[in-house]
């Protein structure tokens, strides 16, 4: 990693490698790619086909464990447990828009559901 502050985080048990980045600043931030994402709404780069297919899929919820990576990959739920453990504040993901100051109070909703809890 480019600096201390900075450590990778890897879903062991994803069919495809899936990782995220983790940066202890600023009350903690993940850098994430498919696994957790925060699509609320589509916006203009949508076309209407793309809309149905991904809010008929769950893509269009905050806070949101990827369905399609999630379906794919079936990552075990032991994954999610550890990164329950992190200590962060914001999400910065590659689909959606930034989540901050409460990511992680609104990611464990979606890990509850997973997790059974």
């Amino acid at each position: 990693m480019p600096a201390h502050s900075h450590s990778l985080f890897v879903y062991d048990s994803s069919r495809l490698p899936e990782v995220m980045f983790f940066l202890d600043r600023e009350g903690g931030n993940l850098i994430t790619a498919d696994s957790l994402q925060n699509w609320t709404q589509p916006d203009e780069f949508f076309t209407e086909m793309a809309v149905d297919w991904m809010a008929q899929s769950g893509f269009f919820k905050p806070a949101n464990i990827g369905p399609e990576w999630r379906r794919f990959c079936q990552p075990d739920a032991q994954d999610f447990v550890m990164v329950a453990e992190l200590e962060f504040q914001h999400l910065l993901p590659s689909h959606g828009t930034p989540l901050l100051y409460t990511a992680k109070q609104s990611l464990m909703t979606g890990f509850a559901e997973l997790l059974g809890r």
